[in-house]
Formats: structure tokens, C-alpha cells, sequence
């Protein structure tokens, strides 16, 4: 049974690894689209957005992490609006 645990959770591991993969293939945008819908919905290709997603946690199944960088320059209009 416990030769059985370690192969189910290395499976796991394999498909989150694999999802994660994804990226260096695909549009890292759609993967955030089913990872985090509301976040994603604020991304367009004019944002000039980069997706850098890992695994960690401290509990198995591991959690899928990820952290948005932009390219671009960034304007914080609610700084600027006046009032």
C-alpha cells in the first residue's frame, strides 16, 4: 500500500509538472485563465505581461504558484485622477 501511495503522488506530481509545462508551449495567459479567472480577465496583450508559475506548499498535493511580471511601463490611475 505504501508502494502504491508513491506511485499515485508521483503521478500527481507529473500532471501539475506537465500543467505547468504548458507554458514553454502555449499562451501562459490561458493556463492563468483556469488557475485564477478574476485575475486573468485584468491581462491583455497590451499589458505586455509575463507568467512565471511554480510548485510549492508545504503539504502534498503542492500548490501552484505563479507571479505576473510586465514588460511594459505601469500607470497607477487612481493616483492621477482628480478629485
Amino acid at each position: 500500500q505504501r508502494a502504491w501511495r508513491c506511485y499515485t503522488n508521483r503521478q500527481i506530481f507529473h500532471y501539475f509538472r506537465d500543467m505547468i509545462r504548458f507554458r514553454e508551449q502555449g499562451d501562459p495567459a490561458q493556463l492563468l485563465r483556469c488557475i485564477n479567472p478574476r485575475e486573468a480577465g485584468m491581462f491583455d496583450a497590451a499589458a505586455q505581461i509575463h507568467v512565471r508559475f511554480r510548485l510549492g506548499g508545504s503539504v502534498f498535493p503542492p500548490t501552484i504558484y505563479y507571479k505576473v511580471y510586465t514588460h511594459g511601463p505601469v500607470t497607477d490611475v487612481n493616483a492621477f485622477a482628480p478629485r
